[in-house]
């Protein structure tokens, strides 16, 4: 095995990543089950509490498997520092919103959040960057062809997610700006299950031209 440590971080990424499809159905899940009840039952808990465990499990593989990889790959060491200080802003956004509840919060409507997806973009494309740059240097074109895919489907994605706050930032919150950003997300969110599934396909494959090479 020519990239022991890529293959093992590839293989935590596609763990972690199967992970979060997990417990993000189970947030949408989650609703139901408290509409369904007007207390806090203990069916709510017993899908609350795997979810938490599954979220701080996904988290700590996927930044286990970017450094691993990043000893092989210096993209995936790239991708970590950018997931790092995504992570960062988030708390940060959180913390500004909803405990000190500053008011220029409401003032800056979006762009916050339009900068966390940046830094989102910036992190996927590292990781398929990091990928496509192994599958360069072992001769692998099919994984190099879907990562050139990948990476207009996921910039055009997050192209429209980005547009959608920073209009509501320019532009303020009206019934044309809203409609605006409803349509950019809803498109986005199609896309989104396109190149998610389109991720894990080219996570499966990487883990195995890894193995192979």
């Amino acid at each position: 095995m020519t990239y022991p440590n890529a293959y093992k971080g590839v293989k935590n990424i596609l763990t972690s990543i199967i992970l979060t499809i997990f417990w993000a159905v189970g947030i949408v899940l989650l609703p139901v089950v408290l509409a369904l009840s007007e207390a806090v039952s203990p069916f709510f808990l017993l899908i609350a509490i795997p979810i938490l465990v599954l979220m701080v499990v996904s988290f700590i593989l996927y930044i286990v498997g970017l450094s691993r990889a990043g000893r092989d790959e210096h993209l995936f060491r790239v991708a970590l520092l950018f997931y790092f200080l995504s992570m960062a802003a988030q708390m940060l956004l959180f913390v500004l919103g909803n405990f000190l509840k500053l008011e220029f919060m409401t003032r800056v409507d979006g762009l916050p959040q339009a900068c966390i997806e940046v830094l989102d973009l910036l992190t996927t494309l590292m990781v398929i960057g990091g990928i496509g740059s192994l599958a360069a240097k072992i001769g692998n074109e099919n994984v190099s062809r879907k990562v050139r895919t990948f990476r207009t489907l996921v910039a055009l994605m997050y192209f429209l997610l980005i547009a959608s706050y920073v209009v509501l930032f320019l532009f303020g919150k009206t019934s044309t700006t809203e409609n605006f950003s409803l349509f950019c997300s809803v498109i986005a969110a199609v896309l989104e299950v396109v190149t998610s599934v389109f991720y894990l396909v080219i996570l499966v494959k990487a883990k195995k031209m890894l193995a192979s090479a």
